[in-house]
């Protein structure tokens, strides 16, 4: 690359805003760092057994719960809005949730100390595994929420290195953990997670530590910063449990009527599907302080609107995308005993981008305080899963737990989108936000298309002709969105 060359993409670079900088570089941090342990999958899959596998996706699963009701639901949307109000005192906001969540996740410790054989029955780890995740909920929560105002006051240097850096070390270690304790296959599940969280745990805590410091006694259990947190934020407890019980209950149900070897391949197969999933988290937190900062504005909401529609699109490519090269990918992750179940993705992808489409919806309701209605959408759209999975799995296998799933987000993404709807229209004057019959077109084809992937598995020629069409005929669309 010349000289000027350089110059003149540093120039494009700096003509910028700070916004659009930190939307780039967190979207990349996150892709590379889940890039990373997607790439270190093939080398698991080939040496850990699938039940040794499914050890990790029942951790996963646990403390995806576990943790939710440490947190309180602090890190949920809720966070961003006391960014916000609280915007001369963020320190100080800042370290008084993070004692909050750290009292609680203190609390669950006891009773686990209380009952230790209890916790073990029932979640079906070892003790060891459980007092890891039980560390775990006290620091994760704190990083979180330095994340979070780095995303929000567009500090996006620290971030990114931070959360490059954990993620390729920790997984650097955990491979070579697991390779070196490779003739001990019985074992490969918990080394692998004992060297990869504690290493990311430690990182976390040292995380906590600076949090608080930046407190003093009064901000650790100030009133004022509590009571207006769980306000907000309880609410939302229900539906961050809910959220859990949606996204991971279809694994403890495997491991409980099936056993751990299919949670092992579901949880490998159900994580291709989630790729796109690491694009999404980095986008839409990016788009949030963005949504917030604008929607009081009504001359402003056209161009929302559109850019709502960009992004949704362009999502939309690269699901239609990572659905056609399904097989490929499973190809390159994992072996045969994987790859015969292939054809459970493309209804994961569908499900993931509905959680995209329902984000769009639910903002506005944190935005407008109206975490009851984020609850209630998730507890039915949980509980229908789960009365799903307890009837289906049983008789059609773990593959059911893919389309019910699927059927679950449907309705979730359903009840959101009324919601926003109806809570912004009722609190917010003006037009609404976006244009809700250009979001559900674009939302229906792309969850019809994903679905249909899966005809073209058997012709490879058909698949990768289809990639060559229809990935530019989005991202044609993509324009023809952006000039309207």
């Amino acid at each position: 690359m010349s000289f000027s060359s350089l110059n003149k993409i540093l120039s494009i670079w700096n003509n910028r805003s700070e916004a659009a900088k930190s939307a780039i570089v967190f979207t990349f941090a996150v892709l590379l760092s889940r890039g990373i342990a997607i790439i270190s999958l093939p080398v698991f899959t080939r040496i850990m057994p699938p039940e040794q596998i499914g050890i990790v996706g029942l951790y996963v699963s646990t403390f995806g719960i576990i943790s939710t009701i440490s947190a309180l639901a602090l890190t949920s949307g809720g966070f961003m809005v006391g960014l916000k109000d609280f915007f001369t005192q963020r320190d100080a906001y800042v370290s008084s949730v993070a004692t909050l969540t750290t009292i609680t996740s203190i609390i669950l410790f006891l009773l686990f100390i209380i009952a230790p054989s209890f916790w073990a029955e029932t979640t079906g780890l070892s003790v060891g595994l459980i007092l890891l995740m039980l560390f775990g909920c006290m620091v994760c929560p704190a990083y979180e929420f330095w994340l979070m105002r780095q995303r929000y006051e567009y500090a996006y240097k620290k971030a990114a290195i931070l959360t490059v850096f954990t993620s390729v070390i920790s997984t650097l270690l955990a491979v070579g953990a697991v390779l070196l304790a490779k003739d001990n296959s019985s074992c490969l599940g918990e080394v692998r997670l004992y060297v990869a969280f504690g290493f990311t745990y430690i990182v976390y805590f040292i995380i906590l530590i600076v949090l608080l410091s930046k407190g003093n006694r009064q901000t650790y259990f100030n009133k004022q910063y509590w009571n207006f947190s769980l306000t907000l934020s309880l609410p939302l407890l229900g539906h961050s449990f809910a959220s859990q019980i949606l996204s991971v209950s279809d694994r403890l149900l495997i491991s409980n009527l099936i056993d751990n070897s299919a949670v092992g391949i579901y949880s490998t197969l159900y994580s291709v599907g989630f790729i796109a999933m690491m694009f999404w988290g980095a986008l839409n937190s990016s788009f949030i302080p963005y949504l917030f900062q604008k929607i009081e504005i009504q001359d402003d909401r056209e161009k929302v609107a559109s850019n709502a529609q960009m992004l949704l699109l362009g999502f939309s490519t690269l699901i239609l995308f990572v659905a056609l090269m399904v097989p490929d990918i499973v190809s390159i992750l994992a072996t045969d005993e994987y790859y015969k179940y292939v054809s459970i993705v493309p209804p994961i992808i569908a499900g993931t981008y509905l959680i995209a489409f329902g984000n769009f919806y639910t903002n506005l309701l944190v935005y407008c305080k109206k975490t009851q209605a984020i609850m209630l959408s998730t507890i039915v759209a949980g509980g229908v899963s789960v009365l799903l999975n307890l009837f289906l799995i049983p008789i059609f296998g773990f593959t059911a737990a893919a389309y019910t799933a699927l059927l679950a987000y449907i309705l979730l993404a359903f009840m959101q989108s009324v919601l926003g709807y109806r809570f912004f229209k009722k609190n917010i004057q003006g037009p609404f936000i976006y244009n809700n019959r250009k979001m559900a077109a674009i939302a229906f084809i792309t969850v019809l298309l994903t679905l249909c992937s899966v005809i073209t598995y058997p012709c490879n020629v058909l698949r990768y002709a289809l990639i060559f069409v229809l990935v530019p005929l989005m991202i044609k669309g993509y324009f023809l969105c952006k000039r309207r």
